[in-house]
């Protein structure tokens, strides 16, 4: 029944790779009616000018040219309320996050699988659904919220029209489904409705006549009293959710208006127990995907360590020594990927998507020493300054330094036996100073890009890639000096 009622949904899939959109647009033509738009221009023009009723949007984040998924999403919403999940081969928190200001019913990764997706598009109609239903209630509940409100203003302002409009109030009261009652100043209720009963648990003539303190042992110690008791004697009036423990030991939580009156005090209840377990649910789940983002930092480096063994068993049955050196480079440069996610998983004091690059530049060279056993023949001095910065970033980097570190071990130790490298590291400005400087024989000749290997070609692609900059002197060694914004992501 319900693969029924799905099939007749119509989905916009906003997606700027035509083959991508047709691959997911045919996996999910059983499910659902699906239309494409390549932009988030076409996808706005359609939901404007179409007359057929959409009633979902996949949306990729990164569009391409112009704008983006979420700036589509935010135009999307103002000419109507659509539920929009959004898909995109991302998983960086800084991406996610950019996500968390819309209203939005999820965020699939491309990887996830089509019946993720599916799952998660049936999963969206259902919130949809739920939330348009809560917020009828919560216009329904509003309505009569004022007109309460303005009854109890009536009960303060005129005993005498309190006398005459007794009975139609009681009867309005009794019919509520919000918890209503009247104690007096001895704590004895003097009212209370069918619905304030069920919420203590029991009936009207449990409650009715009698005190406070006898049909909720212990109520004196709790939250509630202090409050009720506050606006008994200052007279005051309060709005609140409050947390109250049932004589059971169980508790609930109940949506709390008090005002005085010349009675005593006039206490309109709501509960609002579901409604706090969804957002301790929210508050888990959220806790959840932090737990999640750890254990996948930790496999992602777990697996780039099992590449790289395999390579360095694979290596040693090679004889040819420049094939051999193909496969250290390569070993080396997945070592350094996964010392970065390694120490964001051990760093848990961190910010998930947040590296301190000068912690990791150290960490870097010590593992560069081992992996060529170059011991204390090469002396590595370090200067560096704090320096934290986007993850995205520091992966770019860390490939940087290690191509830069090898090409030093390689034209001092390597070649002479012995040498000295210096690491400077500095934050200036918003930008990155990164120096790397040997003595050892340096180029046998002046390297253009067209002679240099692919070290220095991959280091030159990678600084372009993050808007830096880079100057390498060949004079007694080779020294390399690097400027990147710390802003880019």
């Amino acid at each position: 029944m319900e693969t029924a009622t799905f099939l007749k949904k119509k989905i916009l899939l906003v997606e700027d790779e035509a083959i991508i959109a047709m691959a997911t647009s045919r996996q999910l033509e059983d499910s659902f009616h699906i239309v494409t738009a390549s932009s988030g221009t076409k996808a706005i023009n359609y939901i404007r000018s179409s007359e057929d009723q959409i009633d979902l949007v996949l949306m990729d984040i990164d569009l391409g040219h112009g704008m983006d998924g979420t700036e589509t999403a935010k135009e999307i919403l103002e000419i109507r309320d659509i539920p929009i999940i959004f898909v995109s081969s991302h998983m960086e928190p800084d991406i996610v996050k950019k996500t968390e200001s819309i209203t939005s019913y999820g965020y699939v990764l491309k990887s996830s699988g089509i019946h993720i997706l599916a799952a998660s598009i049936r999963m969206a109609f259902r919130l949809y659904e739920a939330r348009v239903h809560v917020l009828e209630k919560n216009s329904e509940l509003a309505v009569t919220s004022e007109e309460l409100e303005a009854a109890n203003r009536q009960l303060v302002d005129s005993d005498i029209e309190l006398r005459n409009t007794a009975d139609r109030f009681r009867s309005t009261l009794d019919s509520m489904i919000e918890g209503c009652q009247i104690v007096g100043y001895d704590w004895t209720y003097l009212y209370i409705n069918e619905s304030a009963a069920k919420y203590g648990r029991g009936a009207i003539s449990d409650f009715l006549g009698k005190s406070m303190f006898e049909c909720n042992p212990g109520i004196e110690k709790q939250e509630v009293y202090r409050i009720f008791a506050s606006c008994m004697k200052n007279r005051e009036y309060c709005h609140r959710d409050i947390e109250f423990f049932h004589s059971d030991g169980s508790k609930s939580y109940f949506e709390f208006s008090i005002q005085p009156i010349k009675e005593g005090l006039f206490i309109l209840t709501y509960d609002v127990s579901e409604r706090k377990q969804m957002e301790e649910k929210l508050a888990n789940l959220l806790s959840f995907k932090d737990t999640l983002m750890i254990e996948l930092q930790h496999r992602v480096k777990n697996t780039l360590a099992v590449v790289s063994s395999l390579l360095h068993l694979e290596s040693a049955k090679i004889e040819d020594k420049e094939i051999k050196n193909i496969f250290k480079n390569t070993e080396t440069r997945i070592l350094a990927m996964a010392g970065i996610y390694e120490m964001l998983y051990n760093d848990t004091g961190s910010e998930l998507n947040r590296i301190q690059f000068d912690h990791y530049v150290m960490r870097l060279c010590k593992t560069l020493a081992n992996a060529y056993n170059i011991d204390d023949k090469i002396q590595i001095r370090y200067d560096l300054n704090q320096a934290e910065m986007d993850l995205k970033l520091a992966v770019v980097l860390c490939l940087v330094l290690n191509e830069l570190l090898m090409n030093s071990i390689k034209h001092t130790y390597l070649e002479n036996g012995k040498g000295e490298i210096f690491v400077s590291v500095k934050s200036v400005s918003g930008n990155l100073i990164l120096k790397v400087i040997d003595n050892g024989t340096g180029f046998t000749e002046p390297k253009t890009n067209e002679q240099s290997g692919i070290g220095l070609s991959l280091v030159q692609l990678l600084i372009k890639q993050i808007g830096g900059v880079i100057e390498i002197q060949n004079a007694n060694g080779i020294s390399v000096l690097i400027e990147v914004p710390l802003s880019y992501q």
